[in-house]
């Protein structure tokens, strides 16, 4: 079972996010997010860069691309500005996203 961490909703970051296991945000993160796990966006969260992980859901907000090895899902009230890449990609009605959509494999790595 992968280590389970999270980003509480009175906690903003500034920098890069990385790690193994799963990551629930239910914050504010201004820079990149990549983890080995799944990444869980909740309500009223915002991120401010590119996301990465196993699977990345998200209910918040991301203004950056998000990058899924396995899915991306958008559930109702998502709101996304950029890029999504995964081999299976969700939408949900209510979920707003300007960007390119594409499946069949997640987006190339951004360079450090």
């Amino acid at each position: 079972m992968a280590a389970q961490s999270s980003i509480g909703p009175t906690t903003a970051i500034r920098g890069n996010v990385q790690g193994d296991g799963d990551l629930e945000i239910l914050g504010r993160v201004e820079g990149s997010v990549v983890m080995t796990g799944d990444v869980t966006i909740g309500d009223g969260a915002l991120i401010q860069s590119d996301v990465r992980g196993r699977r990345v859901v998200v209910r918040g907000a991301v203004a950056g691309n998000i990058s899924g090895e396995e899915a991306v899902i958008l559930e109702p009230g998502a709101r996304v500005v950029g890029d999504l890449g995964a081999p299976q990609i969700g939408i949900h009605p209510g979920a707003l996203v300007r960007g390119n959509v594409t499946t069949g494999a997640p987006l190339a790595a951004a360079p450090a």
